[in-house]
């Protein structure tokens, strides 16, 4: 089975400024050659648009470019919960609509500390020089008999290794909802946006792999 594609740290210009084309899947290659397919962006939202049909959309701005992230149906209510002036972080599937290249949400966040934004940018500079010229991040599905049998990979946050030790005792071979691990470490006083932000980490580390939608087991 082949796996969701890893969410790669990148700029709004990135994105807009890169090249897209549907083979194999919506991707669009940036100006340094990385594949982009579903993008981490953290930005200032803009501008925003709340429609009355389920259709809801933001802009966000980094200091490099623009992206509009868009919404539809029971998606759109993402972009209910931020407002115009606030950093957030967006998760989401790039897409193109009549030459824009937009998109698509599946994580959106407030962030409340105002140097996250640099640090994105740092991770996203390293990110280039690690990955750049690459065509496709895909990594091989794990073994669902070695994922058990192994200790967890090792993450210093202690928050990381706390996830990586539920997943590893609870993961079956069809992974661990993301849902079940929220729940559980929001009983232990974790805030959802911490334990959202986490995961992401744990993914771009390669300490995580998301199987299926929304369903994790360890690299």
């Amino acid at each position: 089975m082949k796996e969701r594609m890893t969410a790669i740290r990148t700029s709004m210009a990135d994105v807009v400024n890169g090249t897209y084309g549907d083979d194999g899947g919506p991707r669009v290659i940036s100006p340094q050659g990385i594949e982009l397919r579903r993008v981490l962006l953290v930005g200032h939202v803009i501008d925003q648009f709340l429609g009355k049909e389920n259709y809801s959309v933001l802009t966000l701005d980094d200091g490099t470019a623009t992206v509009r992230i868009k919404a539809w149906g029971s998606e759109a209510s993402l972009l209910e919960s931020v407002r115009p002036g606030t950093l957030v972080i967006a998760m989401g599937k790039v897409r193109e609509y009549e030459g824009e290249i937009y998109v698509t949400p599946e994580i959106l966040r407030e962030v409340q500390d105002p140097n996250y934004m640099t640090l994105h940018l740092m991770e996203r500079h390293r990110t280039v020089l690690l990955n750049g010229g690459s065509a496709s991040l895909d990594i091989s599905p794990p073994s669902p008999t070695s994922t058990k049998s192994k200790p967890p990979p090792s993450d210093t946050d202690s928050l990381g290794s706390q996830i990586l030790e539920y997943v590893r005792s609870n993961a079956d071979s069809t992974g661990i909802s993301n849902q079940d691990i929220v729940h559980f470490f929001e009983a232990r006083d974790h805030e959802k946006s911490e334990i959202h932000l986490k995961l992401i980490e744990l993914q771009e580390k390669e300490l995580l792999v998301e199987i299926a939608v929304g369903k994790y087991v360890l690299s």
